[in-house]
């Protein structure tokens, strides 16, 4: 950025010159690189996009479904499956005194995991010294972490409890 001058001269056999001088305004404007992360979370969670870049003066995301925001670090809450994908921001940057708009860009890729729905086949009133049986199902889920009362704890998907009581 600054002012640039240049002469341009002819000199003739003679011995005679005849030059000219003319002058530019020269106005760098600044860009900055955007630093985003890449993100794998599950589905149900809150995806906060978030850019780093100093001296941006605007930003636009685009990314899947239609996603459009205009905030430098938007939140979506409760994502799904579809949410998965490339989340590309712009970030523009400007100068007082030009009309000038110059823009950085990264990507941020989001996996979004798919959680199964649990279905529970669990009896909701049972008579003391009963067996109570603990069924859940999920689909394509490897581990199962049960906890309850008084210090129950159980990693199986099916559990028996002889002889409850209260």
């Amino acid at each position: 950025t600054g002012i640039y001058t240049i002469t341009v001269a002819n000199s003739f056999t003679n011995g005679g010159i005849c030059q000219v001088t003319n002058t530019t305004n020269v106005v760098v404007i600044n860009t900055n690189t955007i630093a985003v992360t890449n993100q794998t979370l599950c589905q149900g969670s809150n995806l906060n996009l978030i850019a780093n870049v100093l001296g941006a003066t605007s930003y636009t995301w685009n990314g899947p479904s239609g996603f459009n925001s205009n905030i430098q670090n938007p939140s979506i809450p409760n994502i799904l499956p579809i949410n998965g994908g490339s989340y590309i921001i712009n970030a523009s940057f400007t100068t007082p005194g030009t009309t000038l708009v110059c823009t950085s860009t990264a990507t941020s890729n989001i996996s979004v995991i798919a959680t199964s729905p649990i279905t529970l086949t669990i009896p909701s009133d049972v008579c003391q010294g009963s067996t109570v049986n603990l069924i859940a199902n999920a689909i394509n889920t490897p581990t199962y972490n049960w906890n309850g009362p008084n210090g129950f704890v159980s990693n199986t998907q099916n559990n028996i409890i002889p002889n409850i009581t209260s």
